[in-house]
């Protein structure tokens, strides 16, 4: 038994000394895919925001459903986020996988914004006021688009450094 338990030992040493290795592509994939997803998730919050303005009626009513459908986009981003900050990485990812939660805070940070600027909305409101708000919204749009910039960069050298040819088809995938 002590010989077995002698031989088994610097076998398991050896086994869980191994560094398990992380797929680039599936890795590349898959963070692309929860960002898109968040990312997909701003988009049809946009949507819904376009809607209440057309109606260029401010109730009540419609504002708690905006900002109640602001946090379900939110607490929705937030649980892509936490999937990106616990997949494990391959070698060489950081930069591409930081830069990925940096976008993907962006996003949370819009839809604050978001809840921020039109949870002062009013049909009382003078055009200064909503021209204030819109430049509010515009440079969080900005830094948001500041960042995806950033993470195509850190994705582009991601693929290169580990030989993948990065392409996108339009269902959204690339």
């Amino acid at each position: 038994m002590k010989k077995l338990l002698l031989l088994l030992l610097p076998l398991s040493l050896v086994l869980t000394s191994c560094d398990k290795k992380v797929d680039p592509v599936a890795y590349n994939d898959s963070l692309v895919k929860y960002s898109e997803d968040a990312e997909k998730r701003l988009e049809d919050l946009d949507t819904k925001i376009d809607a209440f303005f057309d109606s260029e009626e401010f109730s009540a009513e419609e504002s708690a459903k905006l900002v109640e459908d602001m946090k379900v986009v939110k607490d929705s981003i937030q649980g892509d986020l936490d999937k990106i900050k616990t997949m494990p990485k391959p070698t060489d990812a950081d930069e591409f996988h930081n830069v990925t939660i940096a976008y993907v805070e962006s996003l949370i940070a819009q839809v604050n914004i978001y809840s921020e600027q039109y949870s002062k909305l009013s049909n009382d409101m003078s055009e200064e006021e909503l021209m204030k708000m819109d430049d509010v919204v515009n440079k969080s749009l900005e830094d948001t688009q500041n960042k995806l910039d950033a993470m195509i960069k850190a994705q582009t050298a991601f693929a290169k450094a580990n030989n993948m040819q990065l392409t996108t088809d339009f269902s959204g995938s690339k």
